[in-house]
Formats: C-alpha cells, structure tokens, sequence
C-alpha cells in the first residue's frame, strides 16, 4: 500500500508538470478537447488510480540514460535535477532522444532537451529547437520549428504535442502537413498515425498540387492514405489555373473529396463563383478528371444577366473554359434588361427623352442545353413543350413581345448577341406589338411545321404547313417569308412546279366576308392591307377570276393583269372565259376590263374594247352577263346567256342577251322590267329565234307585253 501511495502521489505530481506545460499551448489538449461536464472528467483519473492500487506488482519501463558527454548534478529552487551535455541520448521503449543539451528531473521522469533536438520511434522522426519529454504521461512537448516525420507524411509547426502510446500528435500555430500529393495548412492539427488521419481547425486549407485545388474550411478531416477529405465550418474550394489564378470556387455546409474518384461533393446551401457566371443549389458533385459538376436540388445560374433553373444541372468545362450547361426537369432562361419607348411627337428636339421600361425574356422547356464559345453563349437548344418570350428592339426601342411555341426551340449567338431563333416541330406563336409602336397596331398570329426568326434582319421563315393571321386576314402557304422593317410577307409553295392546291402549299389568302385568293406567289403589306398574288385566282360571287399578278389596292380594290374571268367550274381548262390585259375588281360591285375578250374552248370568238360584269351578288347592276357553256346531242354546243344588263335607276331595266347553238342558230332575247311601287308595274320581253344552221330552217319571233296598274278606289 505504500508503494501504490507513492505512485499516486507521483502520478498527480506528473499531471501538475503535464498542466504546467500544456498550458504554454494554445486551444486545448487532445486529452481535454472534447467538452464534457467535470464529473465525467474526474473519471478518468478515479480509474487510473484504481488501476494502480491493482497492478502495484507489474514493472514499468523508466526513462533510461544511454549516453552524454558530461554529467552534472545541479539544484534549481528546492529541485535537484541532473544536467547533461554532448551527444545526449535517451531511450524509453521504442522512443530515442538525442540532443546536445538536456536536463534531466528523475523524480519527475521528465526530461528537457535543448539543441539539435532529434527524437526517433520507429519509422517516425520529430526534430524541434526544444522538447519536453514526460515519460510517465508518455507525452512529448515540442517547441519552435516542430518537425515529425511519418513515412510519406511530414507535420511542421511552431509547437507540437506528441501523445506517445496513442501514435497522435497535436500540432500549432503555422501547422502544415505534407503528404504526397496534397499540403495541408492550419493553426491547430490533429494528426492520428495509425490511421494517417489528420484533422485540421482554424483557418485550416489542403493543397492538391496536382489538380491545382484547395479545400478551405475551419474544420478539415484528411486522410492521407486515402486522400479524402471532409470539409465542415464554412468550408469551399477553390480550383486554380494552370497560371495560378482563381478559376472557379464552390461553398457548402459540408464538402468532401474523394480522391479515387477525383470527385469533390458539397452538400448544403452551395453556391459556384466565376468570373462569367454564379451557380446556386442544395447539393454538387464536381469530377475534376471529366471537367463536370452536376448540381441538385432546384439549382440556379446567374450569367450575363441570364437566369438559369432546373431541377437538375450539369456543367461541362474544357481546359478550364465553360463548354456547356445542362438543364434537365423544368429548365427555364430568363434575363432582364433595359428598353426605351420612342420619342414623345409633342417635344422639341431640345428637351425630347425616351422613357426607359423593363423588359423580361424567357425560355422554357423540359430540357435545355447551352454551348459556349471561348467562354461565351454559342447556342441554346431547349426540347420538350418548349416556349420562347421575346421583347423586340429596334435600336433600343421596344417594338413589341414575340411568344413562340415547339417541340424544340433552338437560339444561335454571335458576339454575345442572340442572331437567329428557331422553332421546331409544331410551331405556332404570336407578335404583339407594343402600344408605342407606330409601325404597326394588330397583333400577328403564326405557325408552321418549322419557324426561323433573324433577329438581325427582323426576318421571319415559316416552313412546311405555314399560316400567319394578322386582323382579318390569314395566309397560308408551304413557306411564309416575313420582313418585319418592312410590314410585308412573301408567300410561296414548296417544291416544284406544278403545285397542289389540295395540299395547302399553293399561297391562300383569307379575308373576312370574301372568297379566299389562291396563287403560286404572293406578297401582302400588313400595314397598308395591300398585296400582290402570281398565277392568282379566287372566286367571286358566281365567277372565278385568274391573273398572272393580281394586286390588292384597297380592302375591296384589286388590279389583275392578263386576267381570266368564267363562270365554268373546271379550274384548270375552262370550257369558255373573257380574258383581259387589265382587270379591275370591285368586291361586291363590279369588274371592269378592257379590252375584252370571249374565248370558246381557247378559242377567240369575240372582242371588245371593254366590258363591265356585276359583281353585287343579286343586286341589280348595268354590265356584261357571262355566258355558260354546255353540249347536247342534238343542239350541239351552245354558248347561252351572253349579253348585257342596263339598270339605269330604280324604276327599270333592259336586259339583252344571246344564244348560240353550232347545229341550230341563234336566240336572241330582249326584256325590259317598269315598276312604280304602289301604282304600277309590267315588262315587254321578246324572243327573236332564226334556225340558220339546222336542216330546217326557219324563222320566229314573239312579243309579251305585260302590266298592272292599280287604280285607287
């Protein structure tokens, strides 16, 4: 029992030597870094005393004297200590300790080494300008330029702690640890041998020499075997050039490396920074070998004034250059910006200032993929349900919104400027003009199986199955040209000649309250509803019109050169017409031509210098009566109904016209129509026939004579 008291007492002597010097350290010790209520903490040393009185008879190994040149004995206050010098060398177990000057407390079993101080164990090395070995508590205290070897492992610091049965050292202030591949640096470092495990706190970073990284955070876990990390405490990272200079840095609650994979994974509230765009999500994965980071957790990019989302993301670099990003799930592009309203009319050129307004575009779909050119947007190709909205400018000033829809939408960049914006695969969408926009005032309606928009040229191509609406008017064709500057659309059919008009190729244009205009080219001014169709043809009222080029003046005006006009239904070889070189149709009045001509089978039969045919749908107008054309086996052919319709006035008419049968002769017809409403009203007609070219011929005529004449009581 008395042995055991001493041992107690020794024990606590050495823990008071343990607190004195640790308190030269800063932070806390490895043995007290983990907080934990003072009972718990008196615990350790009830067992340890415990375990003494149990084991009084097992030996312990002492701190031994190998060798030194000179041995002194010396007195410091009421301490005898022993002082030596010269090739000084200490041995306990596995550890050595060589110096040229130590001093030596063999009570205490505590030593002090001074001067080219070189302890081994094992494969291990620490070098320091001083060290304090306390051989009972197996605990070393080294100071001033620490240097531990461990294998491939080196730990350099100001001040270092070595808990020798343990294999952990604890290092401070200007702490750095190198290991193959990687450098970490700190102020405080745990460093645990056996698992080559290292965790580094306060300012702490890791230096990936090879891939030009570095993990910073207050709080790293290394492990150097393995050569991942974990990063806590407002950890990031930042990966470097081949120049050195800062390339792009990620942030997040925790970050991990993961050196088999080259992956680095950060999870909570990350954030990317470059000098070209800034990224945001819940969680990321970085592969530093493939140049990809994929994000999670609805991410966001903020890029030249863009606005990029998603549900998913993955950035592709290349040699360090951002080649392309990514969109999966919900993906949308919105930027904001700047736009001007014209000029107020009513100021003065001295005091005129354009208001500004904000102005926001956006893209939609369900994937989106952005390539880039020398770290600038090359193209953006977005698929599935895919919307476009896109304010127009004319040197800054806004003329108006385009909203377009597809299977996929496709936008091509050129010096940072979007150039060209195509729709593909059921494509529709509209213009709406801004109210400032003078230019033009009706919203435009579009769709095609393909849309082209150069934003440049203000030039619009509609392809396959086109259609463009805008106020009363539609237009069809298998190809739609819009010059926006210029307010005008050029229609045309696709392929070659001859052109379907059943397949919706041929250019069609639609008005409301009148037959459709059908040709194989037209141009249509959208601001002064005017045009100008090729090979034109429409229908109006009983008669179908053609021309070569047939020009819309006015909304009820149109001028037909080499115009055709029948009331035959064979479209493509008209039993018999009137062809003339100028023709002017008035919708729902008359068509005036001059000169005229009547053509039988292509062939021409009669001439005048003009002709006028009404045009007014049931309405009583003077002009040319168009004749029909028909066969019999006994007549032969026949021409019948060609004349004139005179209607002076409201009170009466005269109708004259004739009949013509090759095998017969001819019938010629007279009648005229009076009517005074509520007095009178009656008709003269007659019919003069002459059978000149039948076997029989003869002669014959008849007169009616008709009238009612109400006399008042």
């Amino acid at each position: 029992m008395l042995l055991c008291n001493v041992r107690v007492k020794r024990n606590q002597k050495n823990a008071y030597i343990i607190r004195r010097v640790v308190s030269y350290l800063p932070g806390e010790s490895y043995l007290n870094r983990t907080r934990i209520p003072g009972y718990l903490r008196a615990l350790p040393v009830f067992l340890a005393g415990l375990f003494c009185i149990t084991l009084t008879a097992k030996p312990r190994e002492k701190l031994r004297l190998i060798e030194a040149d000179r041995l002194e004995q010396i007195t410091r206050g009421d301490v005898v200590l022993k002082k030596l010098t010269g090739n000084v060398h200490f041995r306990k177990g596995a550890v050595d300790l060589k110096c040229e000057l130590a001093y030596w407390y063999e009570k205490d079993e505590r030593a002090d080494f001074y001067r080219n101080v070189y302890v081994t164990k094992r494969n291990q090395v620490l070098q320091a300008d001083t060290l304090i070995y306390l051989a009972a508590s197996e605990i070393i205290l080294a100071n001033g330029n620490a240097v531990f070897n461990d294998g491939e492992v080196e730990l350099t610091a100001r001040r270092l702690k070595h808990y020798v049965e343990d294999d952990v050292s604890e290092a401070a202030h200007n702490v750095k640890l190198t290991g193959t591949q990687r450098t970490v640096l700190a102020e405080r470092l745990s460093y645990f041998s056996e698992k080559k495990k290292a965790i580094a706190r306060q300012n702490a970073c890791i230096r990936d020499s090879r891939r030009n990284i570095t993990l910073f955070g207050d709080s790293l876990v290394y492990f150097n075997d393995s050569e991942n990390i974990e990063a806590t405490q407002n950890p990031y990272v930042v990966k470097y050039d081949s120049t050195g200079k800062e390339n792009f840095r990620i942030r997040g609650d925790i970050i991990r490396a993961y050196e088999d994979q080259g992956q680095f994974v950060s999870i909570g509230n990350v954030k990317i920074w470059r000098d070209d765009f800034s990224a945001y999500a819940e969680e990321l994965e970085y592969y530093d070998s493939l140049e990809v980071a994929e994000m999670f957790g609805k991410p966001q990019v903020y890029r030249d004034g863009q606005d990029l989302s998603g549900e998913r993301m993955k950035l592709q670099l290349q040699d360090e250059l951002l080649q392309a990003l990514f969109i999966y799930e919900n993906a949308v592009a919105a930027s904001r910006s700047i736009a001007y309203l014209p000029y107020d009319q009513n100021d003065s050129a001295a005091v005129a200032k354009r208001d500004s307004v904000r102005i926001y575009d956006e893209i939609t779909g369900k994937f989106m993929e952005i390539y880039f050119e020398e770290g600038q947007t090359d193209s953006i190709r977005v698929s599935g349900m895919a919307t476009s909205y896109y304010n127009v400018t004319e040197d800054s000033i806004i003329q108006g919104v385009n909203i377009a829809s597809g299977d996929t939408v496709v936008m091509l960049f050129d010096e940072r400027r979007m150039q060209l914006i195509t729709v593909i695969g059921g494509a529709e969408g509209k213009f709406i003009p801004d109210p400032t926009n003078t230019s033009m005032d009706t919203t435009v309606v579009y769709s095609a199986a393909r849309i082209d928009y150069y934003l440049r040229d203000k030039i619009t191509f509609l392809e396959d199955q086109s259609s463009i609406e805008s106020g009363d008017m539609r237009l069809t064709a298998g190809r739609i040209e819009v010059k926006w500057n210029e307010n005008l659309l050029y229609a045309y059919p696709r392929g070659t000649a001859p052109f379907d008009s059943l397949s919706g190729d041929l250019p069609t244009l639609y008005q409301s309250g009148r037959e459709p205009f059908a040709g194989d080219e037209m141009v249509y001014n959208m601001k002064t509803k005017r045009g100008r169709i090729v090979q034109g043809k429409t229908k109006e009222q009983d008669g179908y019109y053609y021309g070569e080029d047939i020009s819309k003046v006015s909304t009820k005006e149109f001028f037909v050169r080499n115009g055709v006009y029948t009331t035959c239904d064979i479209e493509d070889s008209p039993h018999y017409y009137f062809k003339s070189n100028r023709m002017k149709l008035i919708h729902k009045d008359k068509i005036i031509a001059r000169p005229i001509v009547l053509y039988i089978h292509d062939i021409p039969l009669l001439a005048l210098p003009f002709g006028i045919f009404p045009n007014k749908g049931g309405r009583r107008h003077s002009g040319w009566l168009m004749p029909t054309y028909g066969e019999s086996g006994r007549d032969g052919g026949n021409i019948r109904g060609l004349g004139y319709f005179w209607a002076p006035n409201d009170y009466y008419d005269l109708k004259l016209t004739l009949d013509f049968y090759d095998r017969v002769g001819i019938i010629t017809k007279y009648a005229t129509r009076y009517k005074k409403r509520y007095v009178f009203d009656g008709s003269i007609s007659g019919r003069y026939t002459n059978e000149f070219l039948s076997d029989y011929m003869r002669r014959e005529w008849t007169l009616n004579v008709r009238h009612n004449h109400k006399l008042s009581p």
